[in-house]
C-alpha cells in the first residue's frame, strides 16, 4: 500500500501523484494541517510517503524510491548526459522555481488569497491564524532566499525570463525536456509552473508562450490521475 502525506497544494505534493499516476500505481492521500506536518514528517514538510512500511521524506528521495521499486515505466533516461540533465532540471525547479511561485503569490500582496487554498484544511482558530499570517511566514521564506526583496518589476522579469527560457528551450520541434519522452525534468518543471499560473500575472506571462502552453497540456494529459 501506498499513501502519501500531503497538503495538496504543494507542488511537491503533485509531482509526487503525478509520478504515481504516471507508473499506474494506486494510491491513498492523507491531508496534514500544517500543525501537524512533523508529527509525521520529521524534517518538517510535505510530501512524506509510506510504502507498506518504509516512511520516505523528501519529494526528491521520494521519486527515486519509486523509481527504484516501480521502475516501469521509467522517467529517468538511461542515457547518462540526459541522466544529469534530469537532474539539473529537477534541482532549478525545486530550489529556484519554487522561490517565484511563493513571491508572485505573496510578495504581490494582490495574489494573497492564495492561503486560502493552503488553509482549506484547517479548522478554527488554526484556520484564522494561517490565513492571517500565513502570508508573513511566505514572505520571510522568500525573503530570505533574496528573490522576495526584489521590487514588483524585477520580480515579474525574472518570471517571464524563466518561462521564456523554457518555452525556448522545447521550441517548436521538442515534445519534452529531455530525450523524446517525458521524464523526472518535466514533471518537476511542470508542477512549479502550473502553480505559477494560479497568479494571473503568471497565467498572462504563459498565455504568451505558445511552445510552453503545448508542453504544459502534453505532461498534464500524461500525468493526470
Amino acid at each position: 500500500m501506498i499513501k502519501i502525506y500531503q497538503m495538496e497544494v504543494s507542488p511537491y505534493c503533485d509531482k509526487i501523484r503525478r509520478v504515481l499516476n504516471f507508473k499506474k500505481q494506486t494510491y491513498e492521500v492523507e491531508e496534514l494541517s500544517a500543525f501537524a506536518i512533523k508529527k509525521v514528517a520529521s524534517i518538517g514538510k510535505v510530501p512524506a510517503l509510506k510504502h507498506n512500511e518504509t516512511l520516505i521524506q523528501d519529494s526528491t528521495q521520494i521519486f527515486y524510491y519509486l523509481e527504484e521499486k516501480f521502475p516501469e515505466p521509467a522517467l529517468i533516461p538511461e542515457n547518462l548526459k540526459h541522466r544529469a540533465l534530469c537532474h539539473f532540471f529537477e534541482d532549478w525547479a525545486d530550489e529556484s522555481l519554487y522561490n517565484y511561485d511563493i513571491a508572485i503569490h505573496f510578495s504581490l500582496r494582490e495574489n494573497e488569497s492564495r492561503i486560502n487554498a493552503i488553509a482549506e484544511h484547517e479548522k478554527g482558530w488554526k484556520k484564522k491564524f494561517m490565513q492571517k499570517m500565513g502570508p508573513t511566514f511566505a514572505r520571510k521564506q522568500i525573503n530570505a532566499q533574496g528573490v522576495g526583496l526584489k521590487p514588483r518589476e524585477m520580480l515579474l522579469e525574472d518570471i517571464e525570463r524563466h518561462l521564456t527560457s523554457i518555452s525556448d528551450y522545447l521550441g517548436n520541434d521538442s515534445d519534452w525536456l529531455v530525450g523524446d519522452k517525458i521524464t523526472l525534468a518535466d514533471i518537476a518543471v511542470f508542477v512549479q509552473v502550473y502553480a505559477i499560473n494560479f497568479a494571473p500575472q503568471g497565467a498572462e506571462i504563459i498565455n504568451r508562450l505558445p511552445n510552453l502552453l503545448s508542453w504544459m497540456k502534453r505532461v498534464d494529459q500524461t500525468t493526470s490521475g
